[in-house]
């Protein structure tokens, strides 16, 4: 989309006009997204309008975000996010800046993925214009790998090709080696580390969501002090973390969470990454209940980590209820993860331990890397884990025990990712009078089967993460 003054005369008035308390001027060669984020980044008051042929539309922006946009003008043809989409579909044209405010707020979504809907919008557009460019898609996943250790770079290209089948897209040593190859690539998924010279992974990787939307899978060394960052990196559009092991550890988990999110990659939808509300520090611990009457299961998949941070927090402590939390992640985050949810969470938040009870007013964290479920008698109810634990997690079997347990006091909570994999347990629980409510799929990062799901079993809650907490304590 290039916007380019050509014409002679607005050129000559734009030279030779001397304004009182402002600069006139044009910029050549630029793209619409590039003046949306150049707007969004000044955090001002302005209104960006945008003539191509007969076509006429204005952008507000505010506080650093769209507000608000029209086109047709006067005719008001359309107005707020459609607006905004049709607004960068535009090929071509003129636009004029100028400070402004809008009359009324019909956008309320981050800026960075409003661009990155636009610009996937976009893409399809390009596709259904040339037929048969679906078929032609490689079979192989594209990896790009951007790390600026060689020794790092040649093992997960080793891992990727040789284990995995997928194809190695290129490598970059930093962001900014990254964005220049992204100007002309579009891989599937891209391995990004957050420590590295000229440009880190924080910054490339907003400049990615933007100007090239892809998975990005991040790839570091992790601390307890640095993990907050982490969770932010969720919002700005990350869709997991493998930790970077150290010398002589296994590789075995890098290579289990990338075969997953490579199996995945192209069902991902980017533009439902929303930022969580920020989370309240807790300042002190909450004490343990007794042997929990209630039970409120929660299971996570794909972008999970994302979504528990808009409902975890937000549940006040409950004298009847245990939670547990079963989040699709690599087992050495477990305890940083805990330890961070613990910080901004009224209840207590703690790692799953073999035969761990379930008291009221505390929260267990696991992964999917050991087979679960739970056991109860006249004392209360616990969390067992299996002996095999090469059998590996089952969510069917984990809800199906949990059912059989607390009957009508099992409340269970299904987020972005983990739909796929528990099945009709959902269904077999809700008989039993668990109440069930699973996560709109419209607004997962990773739907799945979701939209199958709702279509089948209506009875089902179906929300948004942020409305979930309101509906567990209604």
């Amino acid at each position: 989309m290039d916007f380019t003054i050509t014409d002679s005369t607005i050129l000559d008035a734009l030279m030779t006009e001397t304004p009182a308390k402002a600069f006139n001027g044009w910029m050549e060669g630029i793209d619409l997204p590039d003046i949306v984020q150049l707007m969004c980044l000044s955090g001002g008051d302005f209104e960006l309008m945008v003539r191509s042929g007969e076509r006429e539309g204005v952008i507000y922006f505010s506080g650093g975000e769209v507000r608000h946009a029209v086109t047709g003008l006067n005719g008001y043809e359309y107005t707020g996010e459609e607006a905004f989409f049709r607004l960068m579909s535009w090929p071509a044209g003129f636009f004029c800046i100028k400070p402004g405010t809008a009359a009324e707020i019909t956008v309320d979504i981050p800026w960075n993925f409003l661009l990155i809907e636009a610009l996937r919008r976009a893409d399809e557009s390009k596709v259904s214009d040339e037929p048969g460019k679906r078929e032609d898609k490689k079979k192989k996943t594209s990896i790009f790998v951007v790390d600026d250790s060689n020794l790092v770079k040649k093992a997960l290209k080793q891992i990727i090709a040789e284990e995995l089948g997928g194809e190695i897209a290129g490598e970059a040593t930093n962001g900014k080696e990254a964005l220049e190859f992204l100007q002309n690539n579009s891989p599937d998924l891209i391995t990004l580390d957050i420590n590295m010279p000229v440009m880190g992974g924080d910054l490339a990787l907003k400049h990615i969501m933007v100007r090239s939307p892809c998975p990005v899978v991040l790839f570091s060394g992790i601390n307890r002090e640095s993990f907050s960052r982490v969770m932010d990196y969720f919002s700005l559009g990350a869709v997991d973390f493998i930790v970077k092991p150290g010398v002589n550890q296994s590789w075995k988990t890098v290579k289990q969470r990338l075969g997953r999110l490579m199996s995945v990659a192209d069902r991902l939808n980017l533009s439902n990454i929303r930022r969580a509300r920020p989370p309240r520090q807790v300042k002190t611990s909450m004490s343990l209940g007794l042997p929990a009457t209630r039970l409120l299961l929660i299971l996570g998949g794909i972008g999970g980590m994302l979504e528990i941070q808009k409902v975890l927090p937000w549940i006040p402590p409950d004298e009847h209820t245990a939670i547990l939390l079963c989040q699709e992640m690599g087992e050495e985050l477990i305890d940083y993860f805990a330890d961070y949810m613990n910080s901004i969470t009224p209840v207590a938040v703690m790692r799953l331990s073999h035969g761990a009870p379930l008291l009221s007013r505390q929260c267990w964290i696991a992964g999917w890397g050991t087979p679960l479920g739970v056991i109860s008698d006249n004392n209360g109810a616990a969390v067992a884990a299996a002996d095999d634990a090469e059998s590996g997690f089952d969510p069917v079997v984990l809800v199906e025990s949990a059912a059989h347990a607390f009957g009508t006091g099992l409340q269970v909570v299904v987020l972005s990712g983990a739909v796929d994999s528990v099945g009709d347990a959902l269904s077999s629980a809700s008989r039993k009078g668990a109440r069930i409510i699973v996560q709109e799929p419209a607004s997962c990062l990773f739907p799945g089967r979701g939209a199958e799901l709702k279509e089948k079993h209506p009875e089902f809650i179906y929300a948004e993460p942020e409305k979930i907490p309101g509906i567990l304590v209604g």
